[in-house]
């Protein structure tokens, strides 16, 4: 059976190689699956799993589980507290320690990922329409590019037979619960409604009672009646399955986020300890790229009654304070600085750039690039994605995610492929033109902060990382019960994806 499949299709070499070594395994495997594994370098661990699991018939489904499942491990390495007794030893020998010293880094700066220069919003009621439109038409077009997936317009189901499957693209417009218990969901698809029903006896249902107001997504399902369908299949935006991708560049990235300095709970030592490490420490040499993914500074009427919880009262003095840490930064390490909620610029999403007023110094360095949230760049062959997190609390209310835990919230963005889902909440949004939300390019690598809890995690082809803060438990986090996980540095290994997370701070974050 399988030679004939293979002869008849008339695949590449590739495809064959990958369907000779299927039957070689006695694995039975069709046409999709196998050109799908054809792009992946791992295939023979796909079908040896499946050989090994007695999988009867390895189709495009089961290769992409398979791979899904052996691609969602993350090795991570823990350290006790950063050893910096030794910092200032060594010196003769930092030559031959500095491997990223002399590597010239190759990074460039994906340009309409972000917003600086770049608003065009100005709160109009049109405004708000074409965002709308441009963002159904960014997420409409990636789901789209699904395999077996055909869409027609909501004006068109009516051309269908009752009981023939159809394929729609749509808008969540409302949610209601019908008599019988069945979910029914309303769709907009700038061309009219159409209606979903989602029946509570399906493993289906569940899935779509956390769809959102705003989720763009496609439906499978059968036509009941001119608008009216029964789904079968909820699909997403998404991400695409495969294998994280690794640089050949055996160099490493450390990542940061939400210092807060100005705060009366800054770990100001410690702080100053990660910097020295930077610079001299034994274990950080190959080290080419720092990303601080926003709040540097704890700014100035953020909250109400802020301003009794601030050692530094000033905006400009905290950002000068930030300025002298990150001078401090070798130059050969490129360092990525983006805005968050605490930070001088508009509170909307997306933020610009942190202005040159409060970053004078920093501005002039050849190795600090100050970028908008979210922001993308591109180093050693892999793509960043980097984005503070302002809409991760509203979005972790809404699907019932626990607040400290950073990876579900990570998957919910790259599922949706937008980092704002939720429209007309308590997280601001600006309708700027260019889809800058929506993440149009599949990053290898999502940073966010915003949260004070370190995470890692992989999400079907992208590695996730959330690297803590270093302020101690604030009265609101207190209140809220929320432990922060301060002084606790990820620094990945471009080359082999693994992750080493260095302590500065082994005390409870409560000062």
């Amino acid at each position: 059976m399988q030679t004939d499949i293979s002869t008849s299709l008339n695949l590449d070499a590739t495809v064959g190689v990958v369907i000779q070594y299927a039957q070689k395994k006695d694995v039975i495997i069709d046409k999709d699956a196998a050109i799908f594994l054809s792009k992946q370098e791992d295939y023979k661990t796909v079908i040896d799993s499946a050989f090994k699991d007695k999988v009867p018939f390895l189709d495009l489904k089961k290769a992409e589980e398979i791979l899904q499942k052996l691609s969602s491990s993350v090795e991570i390495v823990f350290e006790k507290k950063a050893d910096i007794s030794n910092l200032e030893v060594v010196v003769e020998n930092r030559a031959k320690r500095r491997e990223a010293k002399e590597y010239t880094s190759k990074m460039k700066i994906i340009k309409d990922t972000d917003i600086t220069n770049n608003t065009t919003g100005q709160g109009k009621v049109t405004d708000f329409v074409e965002f709308v439109r441009d963002r159904y038409n960014i997420l409409s077009g990636l789901i789209k590019k699904h395999n077996n997936f055909s869409p027609v317009q909501s004006s068109g189901i009516k051309y269908s037979a009752k009981g023939v499957e159809v394929d729609v693209i749509g808008m969540v417009y409302e949610k209601r619960d019908t008599k019988t218990g069945n979910l029914m969901v309303i769709f907009d698809d700038n061309n009219g409604f159409f209606t979903a029903i989602f029946d509570k006896n399906k493993p289906i249902y569940a899935q779509a009672r956390k769809l959102l107001n705003d989720d763009v997504v496609g439906i499978k399902g059968v036509k009941l009646d001119e608008k009216l369908i029964y789904a079968s299949e909820i699909i997403f935006p998404d991400m695409p399955v495969a294998t994280p991708k690794k640089s050949d560049i055996d160099l490493d990235i450390v990542f940061t986020s939400d210092a807060h300095i100005g705060s009366n709970v800054f770990f100001e030592k410690e702080f100053n300890n990660f910097i020295d490490w930077l610079d001299k420490g034994e274990d950080s040499s190959k080290i080419k790229y720092c990303v601080i993914a926003g709040d540097g500074v704890d700014g100035i009427g953020v909250y109400p009654g802020q301003d009794e919880e601030l050692a530094v009262k000033d905006i400009y003095k905290q950002y000068e304070i930030l300025s002298n840490y990150i001078e401090r930064i070798p130059e050969h390490i490129e360092t990525f600085i983006i805005p968050g909620n605490h930070d001088a610029v508009r509170r909307a999403d997306p933020q610009p750039a942190i202005p040159k007023e409060y970053l004078k110094k920093l501005y002039g360095l050849k190795n600090v690039h100050v970028l908008g949230s979210p922001s993308m760049v591109e180093i050693e062959g892999l793509k960043m994605l980097m984005y503070h997190g302002n809409s991760m609390n509203e979005l972790q209310a809404k699907l019932g995610i626990h607040f400290e835990d950073p990876i579900p919230v990570m998957e919910a963005y790259l599922l949706r492929r937008d980092v704002c889902t939720i429209y007309g909440g308590k997280n601001p949004v600006s309708p700027d033109k260019g889809g800058v939300l929506q993440i149009k390019e599949e990053p290898d690598i999502f940073v966010t902060g915003h949260l004070h809890s370190n995470g890692y995690g992989t999400y079907k082809k992208t590695m996730l990382i959330n690297p803590g803060a270093w302020q101690a438990q604030t009265s609101f986090q207190k209140q809220q019960g929320h432990i922060p996980t301060p002084g606790r540095v990820p620094v990945m290994n471009m080359k082999t994806g693994k992750i080493l997370e260095k302590v500065f701070i082994n005390e409870v974050a409560n000062m």
